[in-house]
């Protein structure tokens, strides 16, 4: 490892160049997500008939024609009315200035309060990762749409724009936070809420938040990978730890986030309107489809995850494609198929298709007649929802699928679909559905009629809507209740350097209802309190801990020294304290455990003698 040394001017040239780096990469995402919102645009039915309908004004008023005099008469004739209602808010906001924690608070103290007979969730999830497109659209978006056929309302605000929307997410009932890591716009988010009363609810569609599953992640298993991947996976589980509740997509992560200590709910996976009218053409466009040429098997792989996944089904496919020539395999998605040199004689019977936009994808899953759903049996695939079976029963294409929880819960075999435990399941069971046309179109349309029972938009606004107002019951019985907390001091020289971790920490510790004290026995970076508030308000915009500048050092629980210059000080206040950490050895031992900092702090309290 190099020396993390270097020369002031080199220094701060490489934070001049992360940070423009950072603004640039961030400025680029922003215009990538418009244009794919300006290419949703573009595809939806609304624009293809406002393009018809420009189309018909130009036939019936060409330019320069008295129809054309008349229609814009008509239209400046209604202005007013179209300009007297109030104007939407610019969405472009300055995001180089953030506003004061006063400023903060003013606006929270002015924000309309939300009408009471409709219950409001604020979803924070991120807009800049292409990877959690599809997350975001099922955990968050879909929900969002589907909420008001149940009487609630769902606003998503990016992870980025926290700072910027703090009153307008406080406003809200309830606080969903999806798939979110530990950083400090999050942590001071969660204290806000808490201080609030507003329950705060982590969700997941996956099982990546227990460090122990990182080897049944295939997308993890490169060397250069693994620590990266371990700190994801404690941050995710970090956050996990500090929100009061958990919804998940399947009964098997409930139990996983209940056996964290979390009251744990499912909110399954759904469909929104979109998908549902895509999907009806492209049902429609099957059935005028004549397929006198063979079956097609669809592999429907999306991310570069299911390389393992698709070992499962390999031998079956080998067979088949080799006894049936005119059987052909579709694979959809990042898969390495240089990887299963077995399929190599079968070049001509296969279709490689790139990964699509999600509006592309019913088009191309009815374009098959099987589709199939090879999971390995690990479990991080136990977490996995169902999505790839109902996404093709929508279009009427059965699915033959690895028998996971949730699968052996969607589909009953012979009926709407198949599952495979075995190779030779796999083999038999894509034989008979090639071999039998008939049964497998009659499976497809069962595996419809129980897609559009359990999975349409009002289906899931009906499941998460009860779900939500329990967890509200739930909270409002336990908000009087009062938890025991620590009373807990970081003795520090500033606040910048390496002392930055520290403020970390006390802000989750206050996030999570602890009363900290952060005493700054001096402060080169600013004259006055004045100058240290303006600080730790860029740093957190709004701190939750308490600072005291200078003084003595007052009782409590905890009294933690965070460098040499305050470990003497600690050490003549100890006697203030219950337990006093000023040593190297458990300053780093706290540092490497991450997310059980506050578990440790009170198991050594319950081994400490308590004073008369």
């Amino acid at each position: 490892m190099g020396s993390p040394e270097r020369f002031p001017e080199e220094k701060g040239t490489m934070e001049r160049l992360t940070e423009r780096f950072a603004t640039l990469w961030a400025e680029n995402r922003r215009l990538t997500g418009l244009v794919k919102q300006w290419a949703e645009v573009e595809s939806s039915t609304a624009w293809a008939l406002a393009q018809r309908l420009s189309r018909w004004r130009r036939r019936l008023a060409p330019e320069g024609s008295w129809r054309q005099v008349c229609l814009r008469f008509l239209f400046h004739s209604l202005r007013p009315w179209r300009y007297a209602r109030t104007a939407p808010q610019s969405p472009c906001v300055n995001q180089e200035k953030l506003p004061s924690s006063q400023a903060l608070r003013e606006n929270r103290a002015a924000a309309p309060a939300a009408p009471r007979d409709k219950i409001r969730i604020a979803y924070i999830g991120s807009r800049l990762s292409v990877d959690t497109m599809t997350i975001m659209r099922y955990r968050a978006h879909n929900l969002i749409e589907a909420l008001p056929l149940a009487g609630l309302e769902g606003t998503f605000v990016p992870q980025e724009e926290i700072y910027l929307h703090l009153p307008r997410i406080l406003a809200h009932d309830l606080i969903v936070l999806v798939r979110r890591m530990r950083n400090d716009a999050v942590t001071t988010l969660i204290g806000l809420a808490r201080r609030q009363g507003l329950p705060i609810v982590y969700d997941i569609d996956d099982y990546i938040f227990d460090p122990w599953i990182l080897p049944y992640v295939e997308a993890f298993h490169h060397e250069q990978d693994k620590t990266k991947a371990l700190r994801l996976m404690d941050e995710l589980g970090a956050c996990l730890d500090q929100c009061d509740y958990f919804t998940g997509s399947t009964p098997y992560l409930a139990e996983k986030a209940a056996a964290l200590g979390k009251d744990s709910f499912v909110i399954r996976n759904g469909l929104n309107s979109v998908q549902v009218s895509l999907s009806q053409s492209a049902r429609e466009q099957r059935r005028l489809r004549r397929n006198d040429s063979g079956a097609r098997i669809g592999y429907f792989s999306g991310t570069r995850t299911h390389q393992a996944d698709f070992r499962v089904v390999y031998p079956a496919l080998m067979r088949l494609l080799h006894e049936q020539r005119s059987t052909r395999l579709v694979i959809v998605g990042h898969l390495d198929i240089d990887a299963f040199p077995g399929l190599a004689p079968f070049a001509d019977q296969i279709d490689l298709l790139p990964i699509c936009h999600w509006h592309e994808l019913p088009a191309l899953i009815a374009s098959v007649d099987i589709n199939i759903i090879p999971l390995e049996p690990t479990p991080f695939n136990e977490g996995k929802s169902n999505l790839k079976y109902y996404e093709a029963g929508l279009v009427e294409t059965p699915s033959i699928a690895s028998p996971t929880r949730i699968l052996c819960d969607s589909i009953t075999p012979g009926r709407n679909g198949l599952l495979a435990r075995n190779t030779e399941e796999w083999y038999h069971g894509l034989k008979e559905l090639i071999a039998q046309p008939d049964w497998r179109r009659q499976m497809g349309r069962n595996a419809l009629e129980h897609v559009l029972q359990n999975y349409t938009p009002v289906v899931i606004a009906t499941e998460a809507a009860a779900v939500y107002r329990q967890i509200l019951q739930l909270h409002r019985s336990r908000h009087l209740v009062s938890k025991q907390i620590l009373n807990i001091v970081l003795l520090a020289a500033d606040a910048q350097g390496e002392q930055d971790e520290f403020l970390s920490w006390a802000n989750e510790w206050a996030a999570a209802g602890h009363a900290v004290t952060v005493l700054l026995s001096c402060s080169e970076i600013s004259d006055s309190a004045l100058g240290l508030k303006k600080f730790l308000a860029q740093r957190f915009i709004e701190p939750l801990f308490t600072v005291q500048h200078g003084g003595e050092v007052p009782h409590c629980d905890v009294l933690i020294a965070t460098d040499k210059s305050s470990r003497e000080l600690a050490r003549i206040y100890s006697h203030r304290a219950r337990l006093t950490i000023a040593d190297d050895e458990l300053l780093s031992l706290m540092q490497k455990i991450g997310r059980g900092r506050e578990a440790l702090l009170w198991d050594w309290l319950q081994k400490m003698p308590r004073a008369a």
